[in-house]
């Protein structure tokens, strides 16, 4: 079983669905018993659109569990993403996402985006069909929109 690996790459060059695309980093690959974690730095540049978008210090990690006897799967994110356009948000989940085995949509889970002025988005799971959106947009610690909530169907 693979156990850790790093790839680091400047330069790499690819198209998808007739986009080109552009790749600068390094991928750490680290696995155990029941967990995978994928820590990435990482420049991507759409060369049709001429954007780079940064993932610094990004971090997925995907845990696998069982709850009465049901397996489950759980992934968590952290790190700061960058767009030329909107600017940075830090991301970081503060409830795993939880996947019951077959799911299509988390049942359960936690997603906080803040940006500059500590403007913060918060996305919470209501159940695998819904989950939540509010807003500080202007970060003063108080919700401005939301909560509005949608289907993850929609």
């Amino acid at each position: 079983q693979l156990e850790f690996f790093t790839f680091n790459f400047s330069n790499l060059v690819g198209t998808a669905e007739d986009e080109s695309f552009r790749l600068d980093g390094a991928l750490t690959l680290r696995t155990a018993a029941e967990s995978t974690t994928i820590d990435m730095e990482l420049l991507f540049e759409n060369a049709v659109a001429g954007e780079t978008v940064w993932f610094n210090d990004f971090v997925i990690s995907v845990t696998d569990g069982v709850d009465a006897g049901q397996p489950y799967q759980e992934l968590t994110f952290s790190g700061r993403i960058y767009h030329p356009e909107h600017g940075y948000a830090d991301v970081r989940t503060d409830v795993p996402f939880r996947f019951e085995m077959d799911a299509d949509h988390p049942g359960e889970g936690v997603l906080i985006l803040t940006g500059s002025e500590d403007a913060t988005i918060v996305m919470s799971v209501l159940s695998d069909d819904q989950y939540q959106l509010e807003g500080d947009m202007d970060g003063d610690g108080e919700y401005d929109c939301g909560p509005e909530v949608y289907d993850w169907e929609d």
